[in-house]
């Protein structure tokens, strides 16, 4: 169920802040501003479910951990 509401959410984002906000003239268009808003939402934009962070502040911080309890599990065995 979260999932579902979820992808309502990513759905009236993607319809309100691409599909609202511009007319296309060719398909190409709509394929090469789309991927420029994916690649924004996905890691230049805060996202309120991590804290505010951008996707690669949050991706960096959680592969720090990663690696430190990588660390600590090789300094302790």
């Amino acid at each position: 169920m979260e999932a579902l509401a979820a992808d309502a959410q990513r759905l009236g984002r993607l319809r309100d802040e691409f599909l609202n906000v511009d007319v296309f003239g060719t398909l190409e268009e709509v394929r090469c501003k789309l991927e420029a808003w994916k690649y924004d939402y996905n890691t230049a934009r805060p996202h309120g479910s991590i804290d505010g962070k951008t996707p690669l502040e949050y991706a960096k911080q959680v592969n720090i951990g990663l690696q430190t309890t990588k660390n600590l599990n090789q300094i302790l065995a």
